[in-house]
């Protein structure tokens, strides 16, 4: 009994001794050295004979959800609006975001290459430094975003709105000859 009152919050070590308790057939001798709060609580169910109550209480942790984590979720289930989100320095690599609503988004430094970007609204998204190499982006709207020093090479930008779209030191190679 010691060693599961010295860990008394862990579920694992009470499940094993709840497990033992209910699939004895006969007598159950328990047994355990030190002071513990643990041995009042089965003192208590000792008293009660037949019944006892007892409540659980998890341990309270924060789960962190990354706005990654979250866009891929509720992308998943079919939500298409993630204006404002920060992205910066994400790993979307060969992510499906057609259609996605990315306007103002922040994506600083992301990987976008190989992502399938189709019909995605990147207005006025900061694409400083991203790569979007080999990405797809079909019809995308990409007005007034910010693309300096981001890494085109070999994306398709077939009927891409481009309007005010800064390319400073952007690397660009263009396989569709309407855009040379």
């Amino acid at each position: 009994m010691d060693n599961i009152a010295k860990e008394e919050s862990n579920i694992y070590l009470r499940n094993q001794l709840f497990v033992a308790l209910t699939r004895s057939r006969g007598w159950v001798n328990l047994s355990g050295i030190g002071n513990y709060p643990f041995y009042q609580e089965i003192a208590e169910v000792v008293k009660n004979k037949d019944s006892f109550t007892f409540t659980y209480y998890p341990p309270q942790r924060e789960i962190g959800v990354s706005d990654l984590c979250e866009l891929i979720e509720r992308y998943a289930k079919g939500s298409r609006n993630f204006q404002n989100i920060d992205l910066s320095n994400a790993d979307l690599a060969g992510l499906n975001l057609q259609n996605a609503n990315l306007i103002g988004a922040n994506l600083t430094g992301a990987n976008l290459s190989n992502a399938s970007l189709d019909g995605i609204k990147l207005i006025a998204a900061d694409l400083t430094n991203a790569n979007l190499s080999c990405a797809s982006l079909k019809k995308a709207k990409l007005i007034g975003a910010n693309l300096t020093g981001a890494n085109l090479e070999k994306a398709n930008l077939i009927d891409a709105d481009l309007t005010d779209v800064d390319l400073t030191d952007a690397k660009l190679t263009f396989t569709n000859p309407q855009l040379t």
